[in-house]
């Protein structure tokens, strides 16, 4: 789901209800806490026009997505983000996922990757904030309220701020 979808599910399609269930075993109370938009795939050193570019190919990309393009026969590689400029830069990797345009412009990846294509791994990545289930049930439902109108105030601005700043 994109992110405005995954918005959608979550806080009028029963989405969070479930979300809610899965993480009550642990004690754990999960907001909705942002979400930076589609994750672009990237900048490349080298031009993919088919699946056959991939093989061989070393990107930073973890999760699913990792998984994904390890079977389509690249070699996917986890490297902590302030160390793939510098990987990109020296052929550690070939490629890099991060965030989207904005991040991946602020990161300079734009001054060694030849080539940037858009994303298909992560349409709508949500951020979250977890509390103590307890702590806050605890609470008055005054403050409970505020705390959820505050988190999804939160969770709405960041995704307008990220998709302002792609604009740019």
């Amino acid at each position: 789901m994109t992110a405005q979808e995954l918005n959608g599910w979550l806080h009028y399609g029963g989405g969070l209800a479930l979300w809610r269930e899965l993480y009550a075993e642990h004690n754990l109370m999960p907001f909705a806490a942002g979400n930076t938009g589609v994750q672009m795939a990237g900048g490349f050193n080298k031009e993919i026009s088919s699946v056959d570019d991939i093989q061989g190919l070393k990107m930073r990309i973890p999760g699913i997505g990792g998984d994904v393009f390890t079977r389509a026969g690249g070699t996917a590689v986890n490297i902590p983000g302030g160390e793939l400029y510098k990987a990109l830069h020296s052929g550690v990797i070939d490629a890099t996922e991060w965030v989207g345009p904005y991040n991946d412009l602020a990161f300079g990846f734009h001054q060694i990757a030849k080539y940037y294509y858009p994303g298909w791994h992560e349409p709508g990545p949500t951020l979250e904030l977890i509390v103590n289930k307890d702590a806050y049930e605890s609470l008055p439902a005054d403050l409970q309220k505020m705390i959820e109108v505050a988190v999804r105030a939160v969770n709405q601005d960041i995704l307008r701020e990220i998709t302002r700043r792609w604009l740019s």
